[in-house]
């Protein structure tokens, strides 16, 4: 369904009261049915500080910050956790969007989704945040980014970029972000993880645009945490510039397999997660083959 008429017309940067965005949220609760919330506080950047966490999302609405005058294709509206909140959006509701955000400096997670899916998040800027830039729990469907012009977040500087966790988190999509910084700025402690069972999530597609680009964060870039994570397709991503200095060599090889490929074997224990580190020549493309057997 369309959504309603706008239920908030944001033009206050207070953190409660008449015209603030903790009031439209709380407005669009009460009302069924998709609303959607526009800013208008005067023009150019403006930053929303909060004193006290929002509420929970709990009705369908799309929040859209590029309605804010002045808007051309970067974030005006800063959404800032000062520090200490714990949360940013926690979206329990399905079918929401929140489009033109700046989500930073909250003391966990800045976009928590939890419940029936289907969220949309794009063209967003999720910085500098102590959890997870997006963590979707046990919520299936959602799609983080796009393959659309600026439908792409930038997820920087978190302590994880992307977090996909538990088996009902499924059928979620991560296309066209970048995951991490250009090299000049921080990346996160960890770009996309997978854990708890999530299965049938796809990082990253094959398509016009569906690439991420995950680089220069300060620890895996993509990393499936556990062997109950299974079933996740991640592919035509630009990874490089991880840190994989934590990680101690089992294996490594050339050209073993001649005509430039490598050929790398070794046993394995039960209980041990292991990590493939490819190191291509620029511009080359390949496939890595992956047999175990069991004895």
């Amino acid at each position: 369904r369309a959504p309603n008429s706008p239920s908030g017309r944001i033009s206050s940067t207070g953190n409660s009261g008449a015209n603030t965005l903790r009031k439209a949220i709380q407005d669009a609760n009460l009302n069924p049915g998709p609303d959607e919330i526009v800013f208008r506080i005067g023009s150019g950047p403006q930053t929303i500080t909060l004193l006290d966490e929002l509420d929970a999302i709990t009705e369908q609405v799309t929040i859209n910050g590029a309605t804010q005058p002045g808007f051309v294709d970067a974030p005006l509206i800063a959404l800032d956790g000062g520090g200490t909140l714990l949360g940013g959006l926690h979206i329990l509701a399905p079918d929401c969007l929140v489009r033109g955000l700046v989500i930073s400096n909250f003391n966990g997670d800045a976009v928590w989704l939890v419940g029936k899916g289907g969220t949309v998040l794009e063209g967003n800027l999720i910085l500098h945040n102590a959890g997870a830039g997006v963590h979707v729990q046990d919520c299936p469907r959602n799609t983080i980014g796009g393959t659309g012009a600026g439908q792409g977040n930038v997820i920087s500087a978190n302590r994880v970029g992307v977090l996909i966790e538990g088996s009902g988190a499924s059928d979620n999509r991560v296309q066209g972000n970048l995951i991490g910084s250009d090299g000049l700025g921080t990346g996160n402690k960890a770009g996309v993880v997978l854990s708890g069972a999530a299965s049938g999530n796809h990082i990253g597609a094959d398509i016009a645009g569906g690439a991420n680009r995950v680089a220069f964060n300060q620890g895996d870039g993509i990393l499936p945490v556990d062997i109950t994570t299974v079933g996740n397709t991640i592919s035509a991503n630009s990874i490089f510039g991880n840190a994989i200095s934590q990680l101690s060599p089992v294996a490594a090889d050339d050209d073993g397999g001649g005509d430039r490929t490598s050929l790398v074997t070794f046993n394995t224990q039960m209980g041990a997660t292991y990590q493939i580190v490819v190191d291509g020549s620029s511009g080359d493309s390949g496939n890595i083959e992956l047999n175990i057997r069991m004895q």
